[in-house]
């Protein structure tokens, strides 16, 4: 009888236990935190009501991941430590019942889509600490009302607020530069919007759609604006046309006529962005020395224009300027031009020669992609940057001028080139500029750069049998998946010195276990170290500044120095 009732006691005892577990793992739930990450809500062993309200993130924690909190109907209210850094893609986005969040000093980055569909949310203000603004954070909010920017240094990302329909008042702060590609598209309530002076760019479709608009202030005659930035609103339907002409102030907002020849009056800064575009007749345009700015997509798809003269004092151009003229054949771009936007002449099958001015440095992605009969261009000393696809599908193109200062090269930049295959190789490898494009030889082992590279591009090394990254002493830039599939990799340190690492720089390098990141580095790709589902990495070291910049899932130990 004794025994029976020990076995029946230690049998309670046993239950007991194990009910205790399943309701602190199963029913409860709480909060998962990695290398100062805050990764979500998970079951498990800490103890948190099921029907909280109030979401108290920790002391410490620097970023919080993507998808923390994504779905999470029960939270109201969200309560940010000191120590936070970056609230990174999805983190809160249909959290439909958060209706209140202060944003800590010292938050410098709201990822992508961070707080889409937020649907309680009425006001936000934004701390002075912020930097990054990206797309589409506060998209789908339908309840916004009031956003303040005022003690901000941040630009307005891509759609950041698009169809926040009860949006009705914006405060933006006087250090604002830029206002990205429909960040405010179809925010209906919105009747107007102050733009500081020192905001020089507002994107394409920034303000579209949004119908009851009907006072906006522009403090700048030379701003940069993108195609279709205030179409459907009540602003632009009222502005006078001229002759064709629709002006506010000194910028020429758009063209209504049907004229072949083309003469934009004098005294005009600024033409907007898309205010030409797919014009069918338009054959000739004679610009005025007073412009300064033309704006993204003003004459894209004019397939008859055959001559266009930039005047000299032209300092700005948008993306897409000239996309797809089909007739146009030769152009000169102004000698105060310094950066060509991408897809500027995009598949102007016809354009065979391109005079650039003298002070251009940079000329961005697929500026000249598909430019089928493209032959000639005047790179000069001075020409740093050539973007992703710059001259993709270029098959003529046999003469780029002096590229000995180029110091960036995009992926697929210049490949497809008769003047790139040109290019003798050296100890093995091919450059364009300062920059190593690839290496030939993928069996060795002994690498010898050219004197004074600084950059090594896109999959340079992409399946050689490198045993580390001794060689790059002097490298500034690694660029995205440059040691792809290099198998004999095992423990790499990066060189001191590398101030840019690129996307998944390691790519499938089956055998790598230890990367030591050195402090010199100041950026990285977010996704540096790839999305961590198929590397086989132990340990990653990293500086401390770099922390928030990046995101990692995978089983790697991340150690911050």
């Amino acid at each position: 009888m004794k025994k029976r009732v020990i076995i029946t006691f230690m049998l309670i005892m046993i239950f007991i236990s194990a009910l205790q577990y399943c309701v602190r793992n199963i029913l409860f739930e709480h909060m998962v935190i990695y290398n100062s990450t805050v990764r979500g809500i998970k079951r498990g062993i800490i103890n948190k009501d099921n029907n909280y309200k109030t979401l108290i993130i920790p002391d410490g924690v620097k970023v919080i991941g993507k998808n923390a909190f994504i779905d999470n109907t029960d939270i109201e209210e969200v309560v940010l430590p000191e120590s936070l850094v970056s609230i990174e893609e999805y983190a809160f986005a249909g959290c439909t019942g958060l209706k209140k969040i202060k944003f800590s000093q010292g938050l410098k980055k709201i990822g992508s889509f961070s707080f889409l569909r937020c649907e309680s949310l009425e006001d936000i203000v934004f701390p002075d600490s912020l930097e990054y603004l990206t797309w589409g954070s506060f998209a789908d909010c339908v309840n916004l009302k009031k956003v303040d920017f005022s003690e901000s240094k941040t630009y307005i990302g891509l759609m950041t607020f698009k169809n926040c329909t009860s949006l009705k008042e914006v405060q933006l702060s006087e250090n604002s530069k830029e206002i990205q590609d429909e960040a405010f598209y179809n925010c209906t309530s919105l009747e107007k919007i102050y733009i500081p002076f020192n905001t020089q760019n507002i994107g394409s479709r920034a303000f579209m759609d949004c119908k009851n608009l009907k006072e906006v202030v522009l403090n700048r005659e030379d701003i940069l604006l993108g195609a279709g930035a205030f179409i459907n609103t009540l602003w632009l339907s009222k502005l006078p046309t001229d002759d064709g002409y629709k002006y506010f102030s000194n910028i020429l907002m758009k063209y209504e006529g049907n004229e072949k020849k083309v003469t934009v009056k004098n005294g005009i800064k600024s033409i907007a962005g898309g205010a030409f575009f797919d014009s069918p007749t338009l054959e000739e345009v004679v610009l005025p020395e007073s412009l300064t700015v033309i704006g993204g997509s003003a004459f894209s798809c004019c397939q008859k224009l055959s001559y266009i003269d930039i005047p000299d004092n032209v300092e700005l151009m948008g993306n897409k300027v000239f996309e797809a003229c089909d007739s146009l054949e030769r152009i000169v771009l102004s000698n105060k031009l310094g950066a060509l936007p991408q897809y500027s002449f995009y598949q102007c099958k016809n354009l065979k020669e391109v005079v650039l001015g003298s002070d251009l440095k940079d000329i961005l992605d697929n500026s000249f992609g598909e430019c089928k009969n493209l032959r000639s261009i005047n790179l000069n000393y001075k020409t740093r940057y050539i973007g992703d696809g710059a001259f993709e599908g270029c098959k003529k193109l046999t003469d780029i001028g002096d590229s000995s200062g180029v110091s960036f090269v995009g992926y697929n930049a210049l490949d497809d080139t008769p003047w790139y295959s040109s290019q003798e190789e050296v100890g093995g490898c091919k450059y364009v500029g300062n920059v190593l494009i690839e290496c030939l030889d993928k069996k060795k082992t002994d690498i010898q750069i050219k004197e004074g590279t600084t950059m090594i591009g896109d999959l340079a090394f992409e399946g050689t049998k490198i045993y580390s990254l001794d060689f790059a002493k002097g490298i500034k830039i690694i660029g995205g998946r440059a040691f792809e599939n290099c198998s004999n990799l095992s423990f790499v340190v990066i060189p001191d010195g590398v101030q840019y690492l690129g996307y998944d720089v390691f790519s499938s390098c089956k055998n790598l276990r230890e990367i030591y990141v050195p402090e010199s580095v100041e950026r990285v790709s977010q996704e540096v170290f790839g999305d961590g589902i198929f590397d086989n990495y132990k340990n990653i070291a990293v500086p401390n500044h770099l922390n928030g910049m990046f995101i990692y899932n995978g089983k790697a130990r991340i150690k911050y120095y």
